[in-house]
């Protein structure tokens, strides 16, 4: 299985780069970064304790000459609101984008009609 990764300038503290996981080639790409941290709830009196667990978030974005777009979910308006505006009306409305797979597949014919 070949992953690739891509560095990308974090947009919130400045001079951090973050990886993130390349799903296709081409011009427009899908991006993920997973992060991983521990979260802890308020003080519990009734169990004498703070529970503390790890909670996941899986980030989605649009990556386009170097920028990122993030997108809140996957889904066709989220994924068509990133992309360029010069083709966006290529698209084709019955496809669900709500897989990255899906995502994938829609951005191998973007990039496509994008030449």
């Amino acid at each position: 299985l070949n992953v690739k990764y891509l560095t990308f300038m974090d947009q919130s503290k400045k001079n951090r780069l973050l990886f993130y996981e390349v799903h296709n080639e081409g011009a427009v790409q899908l991006v993920t970064r997973q992060e991983k941290y521990i979260f802890t709830e308020n003080y519990d009196p009734l169990k004498g304790k703070t529970d503390q667990y790890f909670k996941t978030t899986l980030n989605y974005a649009i990556a386009y000459k170097g920028d990122l777009t993030f997108l809140t979910d996957l889904g066709y308006d989220n994924v068509t609101k990133a992309l360029p505006k010069t083709i966006q009306n290529t698209v084709d409305k019955k496809t669900k984008l709500k897989s990255i797979k899906e995502v994938v597949d829609f951005l191998h014919q973007y990039n496509a009609l994008a030449k």
